[in-house]
């Protein structure tokens, strides 16, 4: 059990280390975007290379965080059944949706690294002024799809051995690990 707790606690803390590199990243979206739109506003042309740094660094920061928001048990969720739920029953329920993730995310890693190999391979790249190659973004994307699924196997065990013992431990930030 106590392996387990280590675990979680390394695990924690490279989630938020993507959580806070992506706070960085967004504040650096913002700032580009900002000062793209008072250019275009002020001369009339776009800044060279905005909009597609935008759309490639969009990716890691919705595929990076989503972890940490599963791990920590801080999505959004229509809770009515779960609510009303103890023990095993609650476990069960969480087994259920830790499969039915693991399954759309299992897929989605397995469909974006063959399009990750494929951009590799012809050495595709995206629209705009810039010629950046399409391998970057879609490698974000497979990243964080395979951090998701880790995270997800991480929560079935955990489910699972709820669903053996009948007792469903409460899980969100770890204790002693400070808050997001």
């Amino acid at each position: 059990m106590e392996l387990n707790r280590t675990f979680e606690l390394i695990w924690g803390r490279i989630l938020r280390a993507f959580a806070v590199a992506n706070g960085i990243v967004l504040l650096v979206l913002a700032t580009m975007i900002t000062t793209d739109v008072l250019v275009r506003w002020v001369a009339g042309r776009p800044i060279v290379g905005v909009f597609e740094f935008a759309e490639i660094l969009l990716v890691p920061v919705i595929f990076f965080v989503l972890p940490l928001v599963q791990f920590t048990n801080r999505q959004i969720r229509v809770d009515g059944l779960s609510a009303q739920a103890r023990g095993r029953s609650l476990a069960a329920l969480r087994f259920l949706d830790q499969v039915l993730g693991l399954f759309l995310f299992g897929l989605l890693l397995w469909a974006g690294s063959e399009y990750w190999l494929e951009a590799w391979r012809g050495d595709y790249v995206g629209q705009g002024m810039l010629q950046i190659p399409s391998v970057i973004p879609m490698g974000f994307l497979v990243f964080g799809t395979f951090l998701m699924c880790v995270t997800l196997l991480f929560l079935l065990a955990r489910s699972v051995a709820a669903l053996i013992t009948g007792r469903v431990e409460e899980y969100g930030v770890p204790e002693g690990d400070g808050d997001v």
